[in-house]
């Protein structure tokens, strides 16, 4: 039996992880939350800033300060 089937029978997949293919842009691609920041709304606009246009995760991501923001569907 093959390493992935044998990992299939215990419900475990090798997922396929999907990153830039520019490494030079890496900072901006990871965005990390700490419970410090959840409520703190110049540290998200000083990432937003950073960001930019960038491949990001933050593009994808709702920080929790903006869940009953007005915009929050255009975010």
């Amino acid at each position: 039996m093959s390493k992935k089937k044998n990992l299939q029978k215990y419900g475990i997949a090798i997922p396929s992880i999907l990153l830039p293919k520019d490494k030079s842009k890496l900072k901006s691609w990871s965005v990390i939350a700490c419970d410090q920041y959840t409520q703190d709304a110049a540290y998200w606009q000083n990432v937003e800033n950073f960001v930019g246009d960038a491949p990001s995760s933050l593009h994808i991501t709702l920080p929790e300060i903006y869940l009953n923001a007005s915009d929050k569907n255009e975010r």
